[in-house]
C-alpha cells in the first residue's frame, strides 16, 4: 500500500484490513484512489479530504523531507518525482521546518498545484505537480499535526479485551468466532505498533511506550478483566504509563444470521486534559458459513454491514410514532429530523456499496432501494405534516409507509426464493 500522507496513515488501514476490503495492494493510483474513496464512504463521518500526490515521505538522518516511494500513474509519478529526491522548497517558500511540509503538502486542497523544487543529486529541479482527491480519517490528522508541530508524544497503546456475544452460537460457529476476534486483538496490536514506528521514523518527539509496561500495569489495575477502559480511570492509567497521549482501540464481535458482525472504535486522548483528540469507527462482517453460495453470502454479509445504521433509523422513528400518539409533537420531529431520516440517507447511500454479484440479487437490491426511498419520503411528509401542521400530509406518509411494506415485502420473498435455489 502506498498514501502520500506519513505512513503513520496506514495505522487506520491496517485496523480496517483486519474486518473488511482495502486498497492495501493497489496497483496504481487510479486503483487506489477508487478504493479510497469507498472505503471513507463506507465510514462516513470520519474522514476528511485532503489533496493527494502519490508519495511516501520520511525525515531523513539531515532532517530533511525526503521521498521514499511513489505511486505508479499517481500525480507525483506523471510529474517526475522520483524516490530519494529531497523536498526543498514549496511554491516559493523553502521547506526548513517540519510543519512547513505538513501544511504546503500533506494538507494542500485536492485539486492544488504545486511548484516544487527537489534536489537530486545534488542538483536542484523544478517539478510541477497537480494533486488530485484522497480522503484520510480525521484522527489521522490530528496525531500527523501534532507530530510535525514538534510536540512531544508519548504514545501508549491499549487494545480493550475482543468482546463477543455468543450466547446463542452453536460450538462449531462458537470456536470459528473466538478465533477471528482473539486474532484481530494481537495481530492489530503488533501491526499497529510496527506502523507506528516505520511513519515515526525521524521524528524525535515520538516514543512508543512498551507494550510490556502496558500490560503490567492494566494487569495492576486490574482493567482488563472487565474488557472496559473506564473514564475515570484513563488520566490515573495515562500517568501511570509516563503517556501523553493514549490510543483506545476497541474490538467487539457478534453474532448475525450469516456473518460475524465486527466493530473497532478508535480513540485518541490527551492524558493530562483528558481530551479526546479524535475518533475512528467502523463495522464489517466474517461469514462462517463456508458452505452457503458465495453470490448469496457475499450479497448477505455485504448488507449486514449496515445494520446498525438502519436499526438506529427505526428506533428513532417508532419513538417518534408513539411521541405523535401522545401529542408530543415536538419530539416526535426532533426524533424524524436528527436521527430517522438522516440515518435512512446514510443508510440509502451505503445500499449503493452493497455487492450485488448475481442479475437475480441485483434485482432484488433494487426493489430493497425502492422500498427504502418510499420509507424515506413517508418520514419527510411526517416532519413536513408536523411542521405546517397539516394532518393530510401524516396521511399522506402513511400511504407510503404502506407502499414501503409492500416493497419490502417483496423484496423479502425474491430474496427468500434466491436463497432457496
Amino acid at each position: 500500500m502506498r498514501i502520500n500522507k506519513i505512513v503513520l496513515i496506514k495505522l487506520f488501514f491496517v485496523l480496517l484490513y483486519l474486518f473488511s476490503a482495502l486498497p492495501l495492494f493497489a496497483k496504481n493510483a487510479d486503483e487506489y484512489l477508487k478504493e479510497n474513496k469507498t472505503l471513507a464512504e463506507k465510514n462516513e463521518g470520519y474522514y476528511i479530504k485532503v489533496a493527494y500526490f502519490g508519495t511516501e515521505d520520511f525525515i531523513n538522518l539531515d532532517n530533511e523531507i525526503e521521498i521514499s516511494d511513489v505511486m505508479k500513474d499517481s500525480p507525483a509519478d506523471r510529474a517526475g518525482l522520483k524516490s530519494g529526491d529531497v523536498i526543498f522548497s514549496i511554491n516559493g517558500t523553502k521547506i526548513e521546518k517540519k510543519y512547513d511540509f505538513f501544511k504546503k503538502y500533506l494538507m494542500a486542497k485536492p485539486g492544488a498545484k504545486l511548484r516544487m523544487q527537489v534536489r537530486r543529486d545534488g542538483v536542484l529541479i523544478r517539478k510541477e505537480v497537480t494533486s488530485q482527491t484522497e480522503y484520510i480519517p480525521y484522527l489521522t490528522y490530528v496525531l500527523a499535526e501534532t507530530l510535525y508541530k514538534n510536540i512531544p508524544v508519548r504514545l501508549a497503546i491499549i487494545v480493550d479485551e475482543v468482546k463477543t456475544q455468543l450466547d446463542e452460537v452453536e460450538s462449531d460457529k462458537r470456536k470459528r468466532i473466538e478465533f477471528l476476534t482473539q486474532y484481530a486483538k494481537e495481530n492489530a496490536l503488533a501491526r499497529i505498533e510496527s506502523y507506528l514506528l516505520i511513519g515515526a521514523r525521524g521524528f524525535s518527539n515520538f516514543t512508543l511506550i512498551d507494550r510490556e509496561r502496558t500490560e503490567s500495569i492494566l494487569n495492576e489495575l486490574k482493567f482488563n478483566q472487565s474488557g472496559l477502559i473506564q473514564t475515570d480511570y484513563q488520566s490515573k492509567l495515562g500517568k501511570m504509563l509516563g503517556a501523553s497521549h493514549m490510543m483506545f482501540i476497541r474490538i467487539t464481535g457478534s453474532f448475525g444470521k450469516e456473518a460475524l458482525i465486527s466493530q473497532v472504535s478508535v480513540k485518541l486522548l490527551q492524558t493530562e486534559s483528558g481530551k479526546v483528540l479524535g475518533s475512528f469507527q467502523s463495522y464489517d462482517t466474517q461469514p462462517y458459513y463456508p458452505s452457503e453460495d458465495k453470490n448469496f453470502r457475499s450479497y448477505r454479509v455485504s448488507l449486514t454491514r449496515n445494520d446498525p445504521i438502519i436499526k438506529e433509523s427505526n428506533r428513532a422513528y417508532d419513538d417518534a410514532f408513539n411521541k405523535l400518539k401522545e401529542k408530543k409533537f415536538i419530539e416526535a420531529k426532533h426524533l424524524l429530523d436528527e436521527t430517522a431520516i438522516p440515518k435512512l440517507e446514510l443508510y440509502l447511500r451505503k445500499l449503493n456499496y452493497v455487492s450485488t454479484p448475481s442479475a437475480d440479487l441485483k434485482s432484488a437490491h433494487t426493489i430493497l432501494i425502492d422500498g427504502m426511498n418510499l420509507r424515506l419520503e413517508a418520514y419527510k411528509l411526517y416532519k413536513s405534516g408536523i411542521e405546517n401542521k397539516k394532518f393530510n400530509l401524516l396521511r399522506e406518509g402513511d400511504e407510503k409507509f404502506e407502499s414501503s411494506k409492500k416493497k419490502l415485502q417483496e423484496w423479502v420473498e425474491m430474496i427468500n426464493q434466491i436463497e432457496k435455489k
